[in-house]
C-alpha cells in the first residue's frame, strides 16, 4: 500500500516558490478580490492574534512564536502580531474559540498542532478542518527516545531490553497508543509479557519529567520538541535516541527527516534487526501516519474570513519561509533550513489526501484499540 509522499516530494518545489515570493515582493498567487479593499489600513488596524492550542512551552507553542516573531514583518502595514495560548481538551479548545471570535475579520487566526487533520480524518476531532481558510500546513516528525539504563546500544538493544517488562508513557488510548504498539509488535515484542503502555501523561513534558523520574522507559517527540527539551538529556547520558518514522519521499519510502538526519527511521532498524523491511497491515497504518505527520501542524482563519485577507496572510507566509533571519531560527528548533511548510492550494490538497486516505487503515486502528 502507497500513500502521498506529501512533504518529502516537496521539498524542493516549496523551497523555489518561497523564494521567488520572496524575490518578487508578490503573493505567489493572485488574490481572487485583489484592490477591492485597503489591506495595509486593515492589517492595521490593531494586533494580529495567533490562537494556540496547546500550552506555553510545548512544541506547538515552540513553532508558532518563532514565526511570529518575523510574520508581522510581511503583512500588509506590518501589524504587531501576538500569541494567545488557549490549551485544553486534548487540543480542542482553541479551534473552538477560532470560530466563536465575533469578528472573523482574519486578525485573529489559529495555528494547531496536535495533527488534527489526522484525528478529523479518523473521526475523534469534530471540527471540519476544510471549512477553515487554509493557510499552510507544516510537517514534522515522530522521533522516540528511550532511558538508557534499559536501552544502553540505543535501537541496538531494542530486541534485548535491560529490563522486562519495559513501560511506555501516553496521553490516552489514541493514534499515538496504537503506534507504539505497531512499533514492538513489527519488532517481535509482546504487550504486557514484554512492554506495556501506560496512559495519563498528557503532553510532552509530562512524558519528559516521567522518564527521567524512570516511571516509563520510552516515550516520543517532535523534531523540534526533541531537540529542545529531549537532547540535552541525550548529552548527558541519561536517554538514547531510538528511530523516528522520517517523512515519504517521492517513492512513498520513510527517509530521515533533514533536521535529524543521524537518528535512523523505524524502517532502517526493522531492516536491521530482523533482517527484512516492515510490511503488512500495521506497518501499512504507520505509514499512513507518517503520510498525515506532513499535516501535524496547521495555520487556519476561521471560516467566514475574506478572501483577499486569506491570500495576504498566506503570501506573508510564503515570504516569512524564505527569510534568512527566520530560517536561522528555523534550524535551531527543527534542525534544517529545508522547507517543512505547504502554503495554499498545496495545503488544501494535503489535507484531502491524508482525509480520503484513511478508510484503507482504520480497522488496524480499531482493532488495536478495542484489545
Amino acid at each position: 500500500m502507497s500513500f502521498s509522499p506529501c512533504l518529502g516530494s516537496t521539498l524542493a518545489l516549496l523551497t523555489m516558490v518561497a523564494l521567488a515570493a520572496c524575490g518578487s515582493g508578490q503573493p505567489a498567487e493572485e488574490s481572487r478580490t485583489a484592490g477591492k479593499r485597503d489591506l495595509v489600513n486593515y492589517f492595521g488596524q490593531k494586533p494580529v492574534t495567533i490562537v494556540v492550542n496547546y500550552k506555553v512551552g510545548g512544541s506547538t507553542d515552540a513553532w508558532v512564536r518563532m514565526f511570529a516573531r518575523h510574520l508581522g514583518r510581511y503583512l500588509p502595514g506590518q501589524p504587531s502580531v501576538i500569541v494567545d495560548s488557549r490549551p485544553g481538551g486534548s487540543g480542542l479548545v482553541g479551534p473552538k474559540y477560532l470560530e466563536t471570535v465575533p469578528e472573523k475579520d482574519g486578525l485573529t487566526i489559529g495555528a494547531f498542532g496536535g495533527g488534527l487533520v489526522r484525528e478529523q480524518a479518523m473521526g475523534v476531532f469534530p471540527i471540519d478542518l476544510r471549512k477553515l481558510g487554509i493557510i499552510a500546513v507544516v510537517g514534522d516528525s515522530t522521533v522516540t527516545y528511550g532511558r538508557k539504563e534499559i536501552f544502553p546500544k540505543g535501537y541496538k538493544s531494542a530486541l534485548s531490553p535491560a529490563n522486562l517488562p519495559f513501560f511506555i508513557g501516553h496521553a490516552e488510548k489514541d493514534d499515538a497508543y496504537v503506534r507504539g504498539y505497531i512499533y514492538w509488535n513489527l519488532l517481535g515484542l509482546e504487550r504486557e509479557k514484554d512492554f506495556r503502555q501506560l496512559i495519563g501523561y498528557d503532553g510532552d513534558a509530562a512524558r519528559l519529567q516521567a522518564m527521567q523520574q524512570g516511571e516509563i522507559d520510552f516515550a516520543d517527540n517532535r523534531v523540534g520538541g526533541y531537540n529542545t527539551t529531549v537532547l540535552p538529556f541525550v548529552e548527558d547520558g541519561l536517554f538514547v535516541p531510538m528511530w523516528q518514522n522520517g517523512v515519504l519521499d517521492q517513492s512513498g519510502k520513510p527517509v530521515r527527516h533533514p533536521g535529524l538526519p543521524e537518528i535512523p527511521t523505524f524502517a532502517e532498524v526493522v531492516k536491521e534487526l530482523k533482517g527484512s523491511e516492515p510490511e503488512g497491515k500495521l506497518w501499512d497504518f504507520l505509514l499512513w501516519q507518517i503520510s498525515a505527520d506532513s499535516a501535524l501542524r496547521i495555520l487556519v482563519t476561521p471560516s467566514d474570513c475574506p478572501a483577499d485577507v486569506l491570500e495576504a496572510i498566506r503570501s506573508a507566509f510564503r515570504t516569512t519561509l524564505a527569510d534568512p533571519a527566520y530560517l536561522k531560527q528555523q534550524e535551531q528548533l527543527m534542525g534544517t533550513w529545508d522547507q517543512i511548510h505547504a502554503v495554499g492550494d498545496q495545503a488544501e490538497k494535503i489535507i484531502d489526501d491524508i482525509i480520503n486516505t484513511v478508510d484503507k487503515v482504520m480497522d488496524v486502528y480499531e482493532n488495536i484499540l478495542n484489545r
